[in-house]
């Protein structure tokens, strides 16, 4: 991606803030969507292909509390 020309759009899904994409991707050729923390904790912790992850959290002793505070979306 780096590599690039600089005049073509770059699109890329990735679960990190904008500010530390910003060394590689001017913030002018960058589009953020955010949402809520409880639609990311849906979306991303109860997919199916994710389930591995779900089954890791519930051996914890409060998953609750384990996916309230997981760094995969409170960044």
């Amino acid at each position: 991606m780096l590599k690039m020309p600089t005049n073509t759009p770059i699109i890329i899904d990735l679960g990190i803030m904008p500010e530390q994409i910003l060394p590689f991707i001017p913030k002018e050729r960058m589009i953020c969507l955010y949402t809520s923390n409880e639609e990311i904790e849906r979306l991303y912790f109860f997919r199916e292909d994710h389930k591995m992850i779900l089954d890791v959290i519930n051996l914890t002793a409060n998953p609750a509390e384990t996916i309230k505070n997981g760094d995969a979306y409170h960044r």
